[in-house]
């Protein structure tokens, strides 16, 4: 629970910066996009290992590496059906936690 307090307050302060609604809108909608691919490589059941050194080499953000964290703490799917759900719905649920933050 700590966690997810610490990563909102960073997702807050990183639609803060964001100058309009229009901008926050393209954070939380950037947000989802890597939310998406992050839990595709998840589907795909590609080492968590690989992914951080793909998308958070220098471990400098915390956001990115929560981000990762819940998605592995899914499940993986065997059927392409279920992996689009699973996908779609993980990006719902990052760009949620965004868009409340932002308002």
């Amino acid at each position: 629970m700590k966690r997810i307090i610490v990563v909102l307050s960073l997702l807050t302060a990183t639609i803060a910066h964001a100058d309009d609604k229009t901008d926050k809108d393209k954070v939380c909608t950037s947000w989802g996009g890597l939310a998406a691919k992050i839990m595709e490589l998840r589907q795909d059941e590609a080492p968590m290992s690989r992914v951080i050194e793909l998308i958070d080499s220098d471990g400098d953000n915390p956001v990115t590496r929560h981000i990762i964290n819940q998605a592995y703490e899914q499940q993986a799917f065997e059927s392409p059906g279920n992996q689009k759900r699973a996908v779609d719905a993980f990006r719902n649920k990052i760009e949620l936690q965004c868009f409340k933050s932002a308002n």
